[in-house]
């Protein structure tokens, strides 16, 4: 009997690397091809993510526009209520659609 062990902990932490990189690239590409505005908040409540079409929409740059640079795109009519629907639905890690948070309703 011949008994073989191979330690391939450095493989399949190369494999779920690739995985992973693969899995965010598909997410990028149907993100920045769907024809909706999408963007992504943390736990901290900070923009995180934003796609292409919310950047072209908002002609805002992306880096002043992550973080609560998001705030300053929003129209001024919203710009008091839409924060605080946006915040309420990320403290519930909730959905927000429509201009109105499930948290807040």
């Amino acid at each position: 009997m011949v008994a073989v062990i191979a330690d391939i902990t450095e493989r399949k932490v190369n494999s779920g690397a690739v995985s992973s990189r693969r899995s965010e690239e598909r997410f990028r590409l149907v993100a920045n091809t769907a024809p909706v505005l999408i963007w992504m908040a943390g736990a901290d409540k900070l923009c995180e993510y934003l796609n292409q079409p919310w950047l072209e929409f908002t002609a805002g740059p992306l880096r002043q526009t992550l973080g609560n640079g998001w705030t300053e795109v929003v129209q001024p009519d919203d710009g008091t209520y839409v924060p605080g629907y946006v915040y309420a639905s990320v403290r519930a890690a909730g959905p927000f659609r429509n201009g109105v948070s499930d948290a807040a309703a």
